[in-house]
């Protein structure tokens, strides 16, 4: 299984690395210097699971996120020091910071058997004639409405007013 870790500090995302790796058939995705790097690098080499530190995200990482889950299969892990995520994300497993390496990997061994959904495919089709073609923008707009996301999610995920969508 294949885990990405979203975490500010660098020694705390080594030393979660290195706990996940110690387990067989887990392995970490590298990240970047900063979350928003980080997120935009998994939404190319998307993980099965992402743990997420709870503390150290923004509201706008947090949309980030959300947009990532909406449009790929990752699960989602938090880790927070409270009762539950900071964030109206919906989460696969809440972790408290209290319940350490072992709750962690209890919410790791949920997804362990989980196979994703797979993912849709658009349709490939010949070019009869002039067509208009939907910039990458506007082509993710379309697939978030045809998944049916009302046009004020829209909005908070592209970044754009609700009016725009």
């Amino acid at each position: 299984m294949v885990v990405g870790i979203v975490c500010e500090d660098a020694l705390t995302r080594a030393a979660l690395a290195k706990l996940v790796e110690s387990r067989e058939g887990l392995t970490v995705l590298p990240s970047h210097a900063d979350i928003r790097s980080t997120i935009g690098h998994y939404a190319k080499e998307t993980p099965d699971v992402l743990i997420v530190l709870d503390k150290d995200l923004a509201t706008d990482e947090w949309v980030m996120i959300s947009a990532l889950k909406t449009l790929t299969s990752v699960r989602l892990i938090c880790v927070t020091d409270g009762d539950g995520p900071r964030t109206d994300t919906p989460v696969d497993a809440v972790v408290r910071s209290q319940e350490g390496a072992e709750g962690l990997f209890r919410a790791l061994g949920t997804f362990a058997g989980h196979t994703p959904p797979a993912k849709v495919v658009a349709e490939r089709r010949s070019d009869y004639g002039r067509r208009s073609k939907l910039t990458p923008r506007e082509a993710e707009v379309a697939k978030l409405v045809s998944q049916g996301l009302p046009n004020r999610r829209i909005g908070q995920i592209m970044g754009l007013q609700e009016q725009s969508v």
